[in-house]
């Protein structure tokens, strides 16, 4: 299954990163959709604020920020990359029974984890992306002959 994960690949690369590039996630990680500020109630230019969190993903694991993710295909199953967020977000603190109600949370980790598979689908494996607000961009492609060392370089998380 195409799945998103994240990389240190085109980070502030003169020709496809940006300046403001970060990645505190382990490389290969799963990611998913992280908490956002009100900032771009602002204005669109502030996508590149200090901040950063309209720009970037959290890594499940690590529950750390990326600012660069690539497409992989992974041996996991739909199953095991919702319980991948359902950790994430019960780990980090968002699933106390006073915030969500256990139907939410599985609304939540549902409706998440199909988006990122559409955004997945969207592209092919090797595809590096950015995100910039609402939208997911195409950096760079990792070529074919490089795509097993960059595989082995991005290794599955433990139980993904």
């Amino acid at each position: 299954m195409l799945v998103l994960v994240a990389t240190n690949l085109t980070q502030k690369d003169p020709k496809y990163g940006r300046e403001n590039d970060f990645n505190w996630c382990r490389p290969g990680e799963l990611v998913t959709f992280a908490f956002e500020c009100d900032s771009l109630e602002y204005g669109e230019d502030r996508i590149d604020d200090s901040c950063g969190c309209h720009r970037s993903l959290g890594g499940c694991e690590t529950r750390k920020a990326t600012t660069t993710i690539l497409v992989l295909d992974r041996e996991i199953t739909q199953e095991q990359y919702q319980f991948a967020i359902l950790t994430h977000l019960k780990e980090g603190g968002w699933l106390k029974p006073e915030l969500t109600s256990p139907e939410e949370a599985i609304e939540w980790v549902t409706q998440d984890s199909q988006e990122l598979l559409k955004i997945a689908a969207f592209f092919k494996e090797g595809d590096i992306l950015e995100k910039r607000g609402d939208d997911f961009k195409l950096r760079a492609t990792v070529l074919a002959e490089s795509l097993e060392r960059v595989k082995a370089a991005h290794p599955a998380q433990a139980g993904a």
